[in-house]
């Protein structure tokens, strides 16, 4: 929800309060080992299990939490026309980077704020990424927040 309204500074706060590692629920209060991301956590406020960890672990918790990762706060999304990058990192990060397989073509991928978009160092308006069969990209994806956007 987060994300479909744009906010990625709540997109931040929300994916993060989801970790084990979470600061404002410490493992010594969810006893969740911090090497796995569970299922849930207890929310009813009031119980004595209220946030500890469900520890189960054999569920599809991992790959959500990784495509709203790379899908929503990073924003490189597969689509039918192509690989589309619209980031929402929060304010604080002035860059970030990822690498990103797309059918048979492989991308280097960074968001970097104040600096225009380019694809293997060429000036790139397009709404979705090129693509050519075993292709390499070197894609910087230039966002507001710098002085040369």
């Amino acid at each position: 929800a987060d994300a479909a309204i744009g906010d990625g500074e709540k997109l931040y706060d929300t994916l993060l309060a989801t970790t084990p590692i979470n600061p404002a629920n410490p493992v010594e209060n969810n006893r969740q080992l911090p090497l796995y991301l569970p299922n849930y956590y207890y929310s009813l406020e009031g119980s004595p299990n209220y946030g500890r960890s469900s520890c189960k672990y054999e569920t599809g918790t991992v790959s959500w939490f990784i495509m709203a990762c790379v899908e929503q706060l990073l924003g490189v999304r597969a689509t039918v026309n192509g690989l589309a990058v619209s980031p929402l990192i929060p304010t604080d990060w002035d860059n970030v980077e990822c690498f990103r397989k797309f059918k048979n073509a492989d991308y280097h991928i960074t968001v970097k704020r104040g600096v225009k978009t380019t694809v293997n160092g060429k000036v790139f308006e397009g709404q979705y990424l090129p693509y050519a069969d075993g292709e390499h990209y070197e894609v910087v994806f230039g966002i507001e927040g710098g002085e040369n956007v």
